[in-house]
């Protein structure tokens, strides 16, 4: 399945990303997206929560925040890790100890996303949720590794195919944003570092401007990014 060198999660989405950060919006309109679905789920204080390739812990401050009992898990080599998975993929839980599992921007990086899948439902508590974010259209940028890009129709069937009932997805990030933020990505290297800066900045500020033009159904269309709840019943 997955090795240790193959898992890996997105960048810090805090909100003290500085001006020039260079995918400021799409982290900023995920981190929300996020934290509407958690909300959502209206759970008792206390929820035990597992961000099941926890990376350097981007949302555990909003988890804790908003009475989640968080844990992360992630291989042996990551210091920030609660729980260790091991070279199989796999974490030492009983089945169904989590009532909320958190998969954020990971699955795009997973060599086997059907077997990543199975070890969540298998931790997930009867009418437990996964919320899932991935890619639609990204750079290439492997961490080390990067497989996979999705539609929203192949992310869902992927999550029905191995035993889940989507209760909500949504687009983040449309096509219009999207091409702004690819252009941008596909220069600013070559720009010399305090042009390049501005530069980034302006474009932001474009994505934040051409994103408020689409509507849902566009975005579920075409997207950066797909944010997923899932469910499981035993």
């Amino acid at each position: 399945m997955t090795t240790a060198s193959q898992f890996s999660s997105m960048s810090a989405a805090t909100g003290a990303m500085p001006w020039w950060y260079w995918n400021r919006f799409v982290l900023q309109r995920l981190r929300e997206g996020v934290e509407r679905e958690l909300l959502g789920l209206d759970l008792p204080e206390e929820t035990p929560l597992l961000e099941f390739g926890c990376g350097n812990k981007p949302y555990a401050d909003m988890a804790t925040r908003y009475g989640y009992c968080y844990e992360g898990a992630d291989f042996k080599d990551n210091k920030h890790a609660d729980i260790v998975i091991d070279e199989a993929g796999r974490v030492d839980c009983k089945d169904g100890t989590y009532p909320v599992v958190l998969s954020i921007q990971v699955l795009e990086h997973v060599p086997d996303p059907g077997a990543y899948l199975r070890e969540v439902r298998r931790l997930l508590s009867d009418g437990g949720r996964l919320v899932l974010s991935t890619h639609g259209m990204w750079e290439y940028h492997p961490c080390p590794t990067d497989y996979w890009r999705w539609t929203l129709d192949g992310l869902e069937k992927l999550l029905i195919d191995n035993g889940f009932k989507v209760e909500s997805k949504q687009g983040i990030v449309g096509l219009m944003a999207a091409s702004v933020q690819l252009f941008q990505d596909s220069v600013r290297r070559r720009l010399p570092r305090g042009f390049r800066q501005v530069f980034v900045f302006l474009c932001q500020g474009i994505m934040s401007l051409l994103d408020r033009m689409q509507g849902t159904n566009s975005k579920n269309r075409n997207s950066m990014i797909y944010l997923l709840v899932a469910s499981v019943e035993r």
